[in-house]
């Protein structure tokens, strides 16, 4: 017996001397006898304090002991009850173990056989305790396994030897569409079904090959699980054999996750990378065709100066002049792809440029564009390059949407930004020139609306998906705002806003040629074709020109000039020279030779950020490439006329 001196009993009969006498009887036991002399006063015991074993008498004038035993068990489960009766007959006993009674014992009792079932009941009761505490300890477990398995965030499935489901977490019923209760007992491949991403056909259940090899498996690539909706996802997996202790198979788990994400991150860095080589290459050309386009360009121009105009090749020259201007935009395209860096801002007139961009893109598309504007439009701070690259991708995307023809409406117009005015665009209070494009095109989806700006998005079957990017990040670089609306079947338009400048531009497209200066300037690039160009230009305009082919020479000869007591008055210096000191790092020791040196920075890399935030790195001036005459010494007229200051 099990010697616990906690183990209470309660003694119940309607004659207090056989409870006496059985509570004698037990004195040196190791039990806590307890009396009572009815069924309800034994129930008031059993309910104020816990008794593990209760003996009572049948006979009981009101409850007998039958009815006493069926509200324990109920009650109180876990107490055992022996019943004692004077008649001992077998349909008692019987009655007495079926309403769950532990023995039946007849009147009178011998102190030993009570002993004896006392002692099986404690033991049984405390056989029972360590089965509850195993239970409840089993039933933690099942829920902590439950709990875990749900909480991770792969999909684990598990089988029996017949390949059929016994278990599937949370992440697995959302990524098969199956419940655990309907999956259970279903085979693996019903619930699990999966498939080749690239050929469409049915892969190989993993865990028939689990249990043909008895190894780990792993899903090869390119696996897609179909959910039972139909939706697909892209999943990478193992499957292993369970095991029980004497290493024999009893069943398979599969893990898998779902990588559909993963995929397309992978898929875009792999684009971005593609793109960032495809850029490094586009900036390269972009500089070199710069180069080439300078010559040219400048070339042409002094043509034009030396000719009269009427002369009959005078327009073929003022032609080539202009498609020349054209490829220059084009490498700017090429350098605002590349790069993406922040606008070189001038003052402009946006009608100007909404104008010769609009015109030059649909040429030859036989699709009219009408252009209105306010009288008074404000002119705006921007990178002409780059807006001139928006006008160009928000209209080309317009004639692809109109196959059939039709006419472009766009209107540039003053807008103002008032602090009441909720429903405007998502733009700072203050003065904009808006400039909205509309096409009667085909439209687009609304559901595709809010995706149009997105990298890599498309609509087009052969679209890079970059032209709307490009295009927001140039209009949020000059501090604007950028929106579409579409309607199904009758057109799109984009509308930007740009900040105003409330100031006059002046006109100087038929000025040509007409600067004359004085002073000694010194152009420092690597090509010999360049330095030759510009020294003519220069020239024909009075001043006195220096070659030199990087910073390394340039400094020689500047530092030479000021003590022969012949100074620069102005130094034009290419960016960038390959293998050889470049004009950012010459600058820096320029003015420490000269704190009030003059120096233009001139590059093909247009977006570099020395070139868009020129002062920053002491220059008085930039001049992007290619170049004409008049862009020349207008910027050198401007930069000699620049006070500038030590540092």
């Amino acid at each position: 017996m099990n010697n616990d001196k906690n183990i209470r009993v309660l003694l119940v009969d309607d004659e207090p001397r056989i409870t006496e006498l059985l509570a004698f009887s037990l004195r040196k036991e190791q039990y806590i006898i307890e009396t009572a002399t009815s069924g309800p006063e034994a129930l008031k015991t059993l309910k104020e304090r816990p008794v593990e074993i209760v003996v009572t008498d049948i006979r009981m004038p009101e409850m007998d002991g039958f009815e006493l035993c069926q509200h324990v068990m109920e009650l109180y489960p876990a107490t055992q009850v022996i019943i004692i009766s004077a008649h001992g007959d077998v349909e008692s006993a019987v009655e007495a173990l079926k309403i769950g009674a532990v023995d039946f014992l007849q009147k009178p009792i011998d102190p030993k056989v009570l002993l004896l079932s006392l002692n099986s009941s404690a033991e049984k009761w405390h056989l029972r305790q360590t089965l509850n505490a195993s239970i409840r300890d089993l039933e933690k477990e099942k829920e902590l396994l439950s709990v875990t398995l749900n909480s991770i965030g792969d999909g684990v499935i598990a089988t029996d030897l017949d390949g059929n489901v016994t278990m599937l977490n949370k992440i697995s019923s959302e990524l098969t569409g199956w419940s655990a209760r309907d999956a259970r007992g279903k085979p693996l491949s019903e619930v699990f079904n999966i498939i080749n991403e690239k050929t469409r056909k049915p892969c190989e259940n993993p865990v028939a090959k689990v249990l043909a090899t008895g190894r780990i498996i792993g899903l090869a690539n390119h696996t897609a699980l179909i959910s039972k909706d139909g939706a697909e996802h892209s999943i990478a997996d193992s499957a292993a054999p369970i095991r029980n202790r004497d290493s024999e198979v009893i069943g398979t788990v599969l893990v898998f996750r779902d990588v559909t994400l993963k995929n397309k991150v992978n898929a875009e860095l792999a684009k971005t990378k593609q793109l960032e080589s495809v850029g490094i290459l586009a900036g390269g050309i972009a500089h070199d065709f710069n180069n080439i386009l300078t010559g040219i360009m400048g070339n042409i121009s002094l043509a034009r100066i030396k000719m009269d105009t009427i002369h009959k090749s005078y327009d073929l020259l003022e032609a080539a002049e202009r498609a020349a201007i054209r490829a220059g935009k084009l490498t700017r395209q090429l350098l605002t792809f590349s790069k993406g860096g922040a606008p070189i801002l001038e003052v402009n007139s946006i009608y100007d440029v909404v104008r010769e961009s609009a015109e030059f893109t649909l040429t030859g598309s036989g699709i009219a564009c009408r252009i209105e504007q306010d009288r008074e439009l404000w002119s705006a701070d921007i990178d002409r390059g780059q807006i001139d690259q928006v006008i160009q991708n928000i209209v080309l995307n317009a004639r692809q949407a109109m196959p059939e023809g039709g006419t472009i409406h766009i209107v540039c117009e003053n807008f103002t930004k008032l602090e009441a005015d909720h429903n405007a665009p998502q733009i700072e209070i203050g003065d904009y020139v808006c400039v909205a494009i509309t096409d009667e095109g085909v439209g687009i989806q609304s559901s595709l609306l809010e995706k149009i700006f997105d990298p890599y998005f498309s609509t087009k079957q052969e679209g890079s998906g970059l032209g709307m990017a490009i295009t927001q990040s140039i209009i949020h670089k000059h501090r604007g705002s950028i929106e579409c609306s579409s309607i199904l079947g009758e057109g799109t338009c984009f509308t930007f806003f740009l900040p105003a400048v409330k100031t006059a531009v002046t006109d100087t497209s038929q000025v040509r040629g007409g600067h004359h200066g004085a002073g000694k300037v010194m152009i420092m690039d690597d090509e010999l074709m360049i330095r030759s160009v510009t020294d003519a230009m220069l020239s024909r305009c009075g001043y006195t020109v220096i070659h030199a082919k990087d910073g390394s020479e340039a400094l020689v000869l500047y530092e030479t000039a000021m003590n022969t007591g012949e100074p620069f008055d102005a130094v034009i210096m290419d960016l960038t020279i390959p293998g050889g000191m470049g004009g950012k790092e010459a600058m820096a020791k320029l003015k420490q030779l000269d704190p009030s040196v003059k120096a233009i920075v001139s590059s093909g890399y247009s977006n570099d950020p020395v070139m868009a935030n020129y002062d920053d790195y002491v220059f008085v001036a930039c001049l992007v490439k290619p170049f004409l005459m008049d862009d020349l010494t207008d910027v050198l007229s401007k930069a000699l006329s620049t006070e500038t200051l030590s540092n």
